[in-house]
């Protein structure tokens, strides 16, 4: 399915550049979809939030407008960075003592991003970066930390031929990707075009 494969493509994209290293963001990282930790201080005090971080939510399917046999349609994720820094909220922002900041977050984001098509060249344009908005900027149920919202869009090309009901929720295809150690060549986004070992599994095919 695009819409979870891309959001999960955006998550694999910033964990393959977290950390140190050749290539790499220059610092930690936490990663993973959006739960609505931000969106009331009740939310955030039961939120087990690792600082700093980026969380990945689909914010919008947009109108389509018809194309040929299909439509297009622009896509909108929302990724929330987000720093803590308690000396103030200046350092939050800007960072402080080698600790990333929620501007340096938000940059380094939207260059890791932008015009990225992360394995979906054929039905995807690449990811423009959009609006970034404030979230938090300064302390929430005792918590000093500052939140952005960074925009990225996208135009999907959906095709708009008509789904059998026989069809509709079948188990049509199981594709995997083996990565035998030492190795370590399987790199996100997937599925990977080279892999040490494949198993493509077709249901209907295998058994008609």
């Amino acid at each position: 399915m695009i819409i979870s494969g891309l959001e999960q493509a955006i998550i694999d994209r910033i964990i393959a550049h977290a950390g140190t290293g050749a290539g790499k963001l220059g610092y930690a990282l936490t990663v993973g979809g959006y739960g609505g930790e931000f969106d009331t201080d009740q939310e955030l005090a039961s939120a087990a939030v690792n600082f700093p971080c980026a969380l990945v939510l689909l914010k919008e399917i947009g109108a389509g407008v018809d194309v040929g046999q299909g439509q297009k349609v622009r896509l909108t994720y929302t990724v929330f960075v987000a720093a803590q820094n308690r000396r103030n909220e200046a350092a939050r922002r800007r960072g402080a003592a080698g600790k990333p900041g929620s501007y340096q977050i938000a940059w380094d984001i939207r260059q890791l991003l932008k015009m990225q098509m992360l394995g979906f060249d054929d039905q995807i344009d690449g990811l423009v970066p959009g609006p970034v908005q404030s979230v938090i900027n300064g302390k929430s149920n005792n918590r000093s930390i500052s939140v952005y919202a960074c925009s990225f869009s996208t135009i999907w090309y959906e095709d708009l031929s008509p789904v059998s009901d026989e069809a509709m929720g079948e188990f049509l295809e199981l594709d995997v990707a083996w990565d035998v150690p030492p190795l370590g060549n399987v790199q996100p986004p997937l599925p990977t075009a080279e892999a040490d070992a494949r198993d493509l599994i077709k249901p209907r095919e295998s058994n008609p």
